[in-house]
């Protein structure tokens, strides 16, 4: 997609040292041998980003494009990607899925006074795919050891986006699978769809003598940044 870098106003307050592009021109002007107007054009262009040139598949990446030329000289070719214009150069750029594991080229280009489109910089940036979530029982059971009704207290599976990572994401869960140990005997393990722990499974929690655990596994949920599955994790009724 190529877009033209026009002004507005701000929306909103956010951090944008996510991808910074900076471009900078210098232009000399002078008359040709015929009386038209021709341009001398030195073209710098450097770029800082603080995750390694990395851009994320399904989410808003914040981009800066700063630049001396004129803005409705400016043109961006966003390799595909699809940019929202925010004001004062800022973008929110999105990567479609299946550009994950690939490699996005970001042109930044301006327009001679003749109409000729003059590239500035080519940037390459990695598309990766968000990491999973960490998922826990109600507001927090990651693990260990838990009595039953701080186990029942909020009975479903809850996916959280890593705290390190800058993005916010709604997810879903879709299934997961419950197995329950007694001793280190392995009982059939009970395949759930949603979030909830169904009604056999509250009844066998509560029922269950202390030392009984069991396994939350093949969490798989969903965002917009597509389907993953969340680590495994397991609980001990104390």
């Amino acid at each position: 997609m190529k877009t033209k870098l026009v002004k507005s106003e701000p929306a909103g307050r956010r951090q944008w040292s996510f991808l910074t592009v900076v471009a900078a021109v210098a232009m000399v002007m002078g008359i040709g041998a015929k009386g038209y107007c021709q341009q001398e054009l030195t073209a710098m262009a450097a770029v800082s980003a603080d995750k390694m040139n990395i851009l994320y598949a399904g989410v808003p990446n914040p981009v800066t494009v700063s630049s001396s030329v004129p803005a409705e000289n400016l043109y961006i070719d966003w390799g595909g990607c699809t940019a929202n214009a925010l004001g004062e150069g800022r973008y929110e750029v999105s990567v479609p899925l299946e550009l994950v594991d690939q490699t996005v080229k970001i042109v930044v280009s301006t327009v001679m006074e003749d109409g000729t489109v003059l590239p500035i910089r080519e940037m390459d940036f990695r598309v990766r795919q968000v990491p999973a979530p960490v998922a826990c029982i109600g507001a927090g059971i990651y693990g260990g050891s838990r009595p039953k009704d701080v186990i029942l207290a909020n009975p479903l599976i809850v996916p959280q986006t890593p705290k390190e990572f800058d993005f916010e994401l709604l997810w879903k869960v879709m299934s997961y699978k419950i197995t329950f140990y007694k001793g280190d005997v392995e009982e059939a393990p009970i395949m759930v769809k949603g979030p909830r722990f169904p009604e056999n499974i509250v009844r066998k929690i509560q029922n269950a003598p202390k030392g009984t655990r069991f396994e939350i596994s093949d969490i798989k949920v969903r965002s917009a940044a597509g389907e993953l599955y969340a680590p495994d994790f397991t609980v001990t009724i104390k």
